[in-house]
Order: structure tokens, then sequence, then C-alpha cells
């Protein structure tokens, strides 16, 4: 197999406590969500009182590929937590990369309670040449 000159995105989804074991906390009244985790945790919401970030999850040599953790929800209406990452493995002979390839979190929302980013996926590359 080989890949050329393309671009590559793996978009996640949002997480939270029942589908992402990463997802951030989300925010009660007056608070912000944290930020999601992967292979580290997630960051505490910014404001007084916020939940914790999303705990780590994966492996560091990426034995198990997994998607990054969505960030938590803060409490202004419409505050969602961003997106995490996606997972890519690529295995080939050859490979020539003119594009990119991502597998990045989105930002939370910006609000006065806002909602934690999503922290990025896993890119696993093996390329076998001969």
């Amino acid at each position: 197999m080989q890949f050329q000159g393309y671009s590559t995105t793996a978009a996640g989804i949002s997480s939270t406590a029942a589908n992402g074991q990463s997802a951030g906390g989300s925010g009660g009244a007056g608070d912000c969500g944290g930020g999601g985790g992967h292979a580290t945790a997630g960051i505490t919401g910014a404001c007084t009182g916020s939940p914790a970030g999303g705990a780590a999850a994966g492996s560091a040599d990426l034995a198990t590929l997994t998607i990054g953790g969505g960030g938590g929800g803060g409490y202004t209406a419409g505050a969602i937590g961003g997106n995490g990452g996606g997972a890519i493995k690529i295995t080939t002979t050859s490979l020539t990369n003119a594009g990119t390839i991502t597998a990045s979190g989105t930002n939370g929302v910006t609000a006065q309670w806002a909602s934690g980013g999503g922290a990025g996926g896993s890119i696993y590359l093996i390329v076998n040449s001969t």
C-alpha cells in the first residue's frame, strides 16, 4: 500500500463520563468545564471551584490507540466541551506526505463560564521500506 500527497484528519466526538474514559468534568453553577485527557490528564477548568480535567488514558507505546477525551461542558448555556481527536493508524511500505496528518482536539466554547477543550488523539505510522 502506498500513500502519497494526502491530507488526513481524524475527528473524534465530544466525550462524557458515560462514553469517554478521559472526558473533562462538566462545570456546575458558576464553574468552567475541565479539559479532556489523553496521554496525560486534562487540566482543571479555569474558574474557581471548577472540576478536574479528564484522566490520562491510552499507552505511551500506542499498543492501544485511543481517541482524545472531550472537554467538559461549562455552566453557560451552549458551552459544550470541545471534541477529542480521533485515532489514525497507517501501515505501508512507502509514505510521501505533502499534506498533513492530524488528530487534533477542538477548542471549548469561550463564555463567562466556559467549556474545556478536547485532547488530541493518536497517530501511529508504520513505514516498512523494502
